[in-house]
């Protein structure tokens, strides 16, 4: 999911395996620990770097769930609701 640069493909993901709520962290961890576990090479902007920095370009399927913030007004993860009415057939 993390590694993947296709709305479609994340979207398939999310379907097959239900998933309701998506927890992004540090972009640059979740794309090292995803490539290292699944043995691929990384596209050059996956899923996790635009969950991570830039959440407004998410898919529209994934709406991101606005947190309190922490101290210091760092931004530690985006946590994002997955709308299932919003998904691709």
């Amino acid at each position: 999911f993390y590694l993947t640069d296709k709305p479609e493909e994340a979207a398939a993901i999310l379907k097959k395996r239900r998933v309701t709520w998506v927890l992004a962290d540090d972009a640059e961890r979740e794309i090292e620990t995803s490539a290292a576990l699944l043995g691929i090479q990384p596209p050059a902007t996956p899923l996790a770097t635009i969950l991570d920095e830039s959440p407004r370009n998410a898919p529209p399927f994934l709406r991101e769930i606005p947190l309190p913030p922490s101290p210091g007004n760092r931004v530690f993860y985006h946590l994002y609701s997955v709308i299932p009415e919003k998904l691709p057939p």
